[in-house]
């Protein structure tokens, strides 16, 4: 009894330890990967990533085989078609959005080994340790929080500290566009994690991942997105995704399924609604008046960036609250300075004579910075069907 007592002991000892390990690793592994590693290069920077995951995934297989009991290999065939299909949806689309261009590596035949190796590398230490951290979660009752902890963990890499130096309050669109890959990778985080956690095992979301992976990396030609463009794109595809495979492949366990099924539309609209409220100054607006036509159409969707007076010059397209409280998008035609006050003159493009009333710079929200042509109709019918709902149950 005394043995088994100081066995237990030992074991529970141990979990802890690989627990502790897997913490201080998921903590080294940005500052490693993002400042560290890139100060090697050549095939010094090879053999030192190499060697970097290759403790990772020597450190997560046997922190797998002790804590964790994966059973099977899942419907591999299933994460390669998944993959397969959101890179071809992805190459379709955004060709069609923005047109097709060069893909910026290299594709001699040492290159390409090298970086295929280290893709192969790193992709099986990132998704070892996305399992345990997974894994060891949901043995705690929290499989979705272990979902979100293991994606956060593994996008953070995108956010290198070149991108961090350009995020602030001031530089709004260098803040959103270091954030949209960051939401990006930890989308597709999200969704490799749902692959491991319905099957218990890892290698579902090592298919996934190293599908992707490969196939972004040897297809010689790419969409030319804009950060916003890549953002909405991949949050679409990978939604649509997840709500199939929700179904396709339903996960074990009661407290699985009701935490799991609901998490990505719900971080879905919690995005949407970040952005309509303009945090980090950004905003998000839909066209409903014909009043700026051809220049905004009737369900286009703007991307409104904060400005400070005194960056708004005539030609700017501005958002702002005219005097009955309405939110308008017009052109600006004139700034008239009196005094110690200053006011813009508004015009729609399709409007023979300016607004009648001088826009002070406190009703303004922004400049129009970006248009999303159509996407604004998803924002129209929500509107037009709560108001509906509302005017019925008056």
């Amino acid at each position: 009894m005394l043995e088994e007592e100081i066995r237990q002991e030992d074991i529970i000892g141990l979990r802890v330890l690989y627990d502790l390990t897997a913490i201080v690793i998921v903590a080294l592994t940005y500052p490693i990967t993002t400042t560290v590693l890139p100060v090697f290069t050549g095939f010094i920077g090879v053999v030192a990533r190499l060697s970097y995951w290759g403790m990772i995934i020597v450190f997560s297989v046997n922190a797998i085989r002790y804590n964790t009991s994966p059973q099977g290999s899942g419907y591999v065939s299933y994460a390669v078609a998944s993959a397969a299909t959101l890179f071809t949806s992805y190459v379709v689309l955004g060709g069609f959005m923005s047109g097709l261009g060069r893909s910026p590596y290299q594709f001699t035949a040492s290159v390409l080994v090298f970086d295929i190796l280290q893709t192969a590398i790193s992709v099986l230490g990132i998704e070892l340790l996305r399992y345990y951290i997974i894994a060891r979660m949901a043995q705690g009752g929290y499989p979705g929080l272990g979902l979100v902890v293991a994606a956060l963990a593994t996008a953070s890499y995108r956010l290198t500290p070149l991108k961090l130096a350009t995020m602030s309050l001031s530089a709004p669109l260098e803040t959103m566009s270091a954030l949209s890959y960051f939401v990006s990778e930890f989308a597709l985080g999200l969704f490799s994690g749902l692959l491991m956690l319905s099957t218990n095992t890892p290698i579902m979301g090592l298919a996934f991942t190293a599908t992707y992976r490969l196939l972004y990396r040897l297809t010689p030609f790419l969409p030319d997105l804009l950060w916003y463009e890549n953002l909405f794109l991949t949050l679409v595809l990978v939604l649509v995704l997840y709500s199939v495979t929700v179904y396709a492949l339903s996960p074990p366990g009661a407290g699985k399924g009701t935490s799991v099924t609901y998490m990505f539309p719900v971080l879905a609209i919690a995005l949407a609604v970040w952005l309509s409220q303009g945090v980090l100054g950004v905003y998000l607006f839909a066209i409903t008046s014909t009043s700026m036509t051809p220049s905004l159409n009737v369900g286009d969707l703007v991307i409104v960036v904060k400005a400070e007076p005194s960056t708004i010059r005539v030609g700017d397209v501005v958002v702002y609250k005219n005097t009955e409280g309405t939110m308008v998008a017009h052109r600006v035609v004139d700034i008239v300075v009196g005094g110690k006050k200053t006011y813009f003159i508004t015009k729609g493009d399709a409007v023979a004579s300016p607004d009648p009333d001088p826009v002070p710079p406190g009703a303004i929200a922004g400049k129009v910075v970006y248009k999303l042509p159509k996407l604004g109709w998803v924002s129209i019918m929500f509107r037009r069907a709560v108001a509906y709902v509302a005017q019925a149950y008056k």
